[in-house]
């Protein structure tokens, strides 16, 4: 089956991160990571199919906070969820690729 992914993903070593509704606020960790969206599993606040939600997520290297909108794409049975990014700045998606670029770098 071919991929319908076009970015470059990240494994995130569960990494924590935030996300909110448009009535409540959870954490979860990141499972990977890309420039148009991500995973996450052991949400503390399940997601619903199609719901839209703001993703946080700290990069202490950085001393940054990325943000981005985004939108519910699928939930598993095992509560892995993925989220496609639906508004992201170009300049955060640069920062993201290159703090997991550099995690990677330094596991490998």
């Amino acid at each position: 089956m071919k991929s319908k992914r076009h970015d470059l993903r990240f494994l995130a070593g569960h990494h924590p991160v935030s996300y909110k509704t448009a009535d409540d606020a959870g954490e979860a960790l990141l499972v990977d990571i890309s420039a148009g969206g991500c995973a996450f599993k052991q949400l503390s606040l399940p997601l619903a199919m199609h719901e839209k939600i703001l993703v946080s997520i700290a990069l202490p290297s950085e001393s940054y906070v990325f943000q981005a909108r985004g939108m519910v794409m699928r939930v598993e049975d095992d509560g892995r969820t993925a989220i496609k990014f639906t508004l992201v700045e170009p300049e955060d998606q640069t920062k993201i690729r290159m703090h997991f670029a550099r995690l990677r770098a330094k596991t490998s």
